[in-house]
Order: C-alpha cells, then structure tokens, then sequence
C-alpha cells in the first residue's frame, strides 16, 4: 500500500478530522501536514471522543457556567471540554 500525506491549509479546529478518521485509521493516510492552528482539538476528538463534551454556544457561557465546568472536572479548550 502506497503511503499518503494528507496536506491541509486552514483553521484544523473547524475542519473536523473525523471525516477523514476511516482513511487514517485504516492506515491509507500514514501523516498530516497542517498549516492551520488547532490541529489538537481535532485529533483529541477523534481518538477520545467519548471524552469530549461539545458546549454549542460557548461563547455565552458565564463565569458560573465555567465555575461548574471546573467542578466536573472539564477542562475548557473553545467549544470543547477535555477530561
């Protein structure tokens, strides 16, 4: 099997991966050469997904709403929550 170099330009962090997770986990993608920020939160997503919580409008959110994320033990990162 050839090896595959998926080359991307842009903000990683709306591009969601996930769409092309089969193509990396199957190995047909063997790396990612990336110009854009946020690469992170795309791959945290993909291999931990179960431990992700989306927050949709979270730029609304409060000072109270960031106090509770923290005694859950969310870590905030833009619109994603790390556990």
């Amino acid at each position: 099997m050839a090896e595959n170099l998926l080359t991307l330009a842009g903000a990683m962090s709306t591009a969601r991966l996930e769409k092309s997770w089969s193509q990396i986990n199957s190995g047909y993608i063997a790396g990612i050469s990336c110009t854009g920020a946020n690469l992170e939160e795309d791959v945290f997503l993909l291999t931990a997904n179960s431990h992700y919580e989306t927050i949709d409008d979270w730029r609304s959110l409060s000072a109270a709403d960031d106090t509770e994320l923290l005694g859950r033990k969310l870590n905030r990162v833009t619109d994603c929550m790390h556990t």
